[in-house]
């Protein structure tokens, strides 16, 4: 179910019904040396069944859109209004393209949006923007030089957003904004020279996970974090070979904001 966020001294502590188990989204939970530990991160891939936006795509009252393209330079184009809204993606050739528009004028509605590009080729592009109360974005890339950006905007509370790269020179930007009140963000790069740009403005209990994970000796990764509001938190992880720059910036009143960096 959908992470909530409560100041508790100086930590921060997630209190939601996901399952019967711990929460994986609760770093808190980590008793690791380094905690929050790859296992923490790595758990975030099975929260996709989990996310609180409309995932039943069966129920025939949902506009429902799959498009399915093979070969280097596709082009993918989906505009749904008024949800709910389901749409899928997959591409498996170079150079490809996905744009997905999704809005819903009223508190029901309710936006679902899977993009898969698996290439294992360079410069594919995926792009998503959703209007409305509870909206998912899943994008999962794989090669390099692939461009992510997911834009979940006006009255966009409760949405969650999940893009997961894998390769070099990959970049990903989330905005979660206007009135995004528990909004949740995670994104996980594993590869060399990635960058991941995150902000939450006018957020209250939301939260900010980037993962960042090197094979070899190189430039480096960048992960930037902003967030406007409060009761915030954010956790940037870059381990491996390669140097990491992590970046918070939080601001809002009272506060009560998190910001946690772990690099080795």
């Amino acid at each position: 179910m959908k992470m909530q966020l409560t100041a508790i001294a100086a930590a921060v502590a997630l209190a939601v019904s996901f399952s019967a188990s711990a929460d994986p989204r609760d770093w808190t939970n980590d008793t690791t040396s380094y905690s929050p530990s790859a296992a923490t991160f790595g758990a975030q891939e099975g929260i996709r069944s989990g996310m609180d936006g409309y995932s039943q795509h069966s129920d025939s009252t949902v506009q429902y859109s799959k498009i399915d393209q093979s070969g280097a330079g596709a082009n993918a184009l989906v505009n749904q209004y008024d949800g709910p809204q389901y749409s899928l993606i997959e591409q498996s050739g170079a150079d490809d393209q996905a744009t997905v528009e999704q809005r819903s004028g009223n508190l029901n509605g309710q936006n679902e949006s899977i993009i898969k590009q698996h290439s294992y080729n360079d410069g594919n592009t995926a792009t998503v923007k959703q209007i409305g109360y509870r909206n998912d974005s899943y994008i999962d890339q794989l090669g390099d030089n692939n461009t992510a950006t997911v834009n979940q905007i006006n009255n966009t509370q409760l949405s969650d957003s999940i893009i997961h790269q894998r390769g070099e020179n990959n970049e990903a930007t989330i905005n979660q904004t206007n009135n995004t009140d528990e909004t949740w963000s995670f994104v996980g790069q594993y590869g060399d020279n990635n960058i991941a740009v995150v902000s939450q403005n006018m957020a209250d209990l939301s939260s900010s996970y980037i993962y960042q994970d090197s094979n070899s000796l190189s430039v480096g990764h960048y992960a930037e974090v902003t967030q406007t509001g409060q009761t915030n938190l954010s956790v940037i992880r870059q381990v491996g070979n390669t140097p990491g720059h992590a970046v918070h910036n939080q601001s809002g009143m009272p506060g009560n904001n998190t910001a946690i960096s772990n690099q080795w």
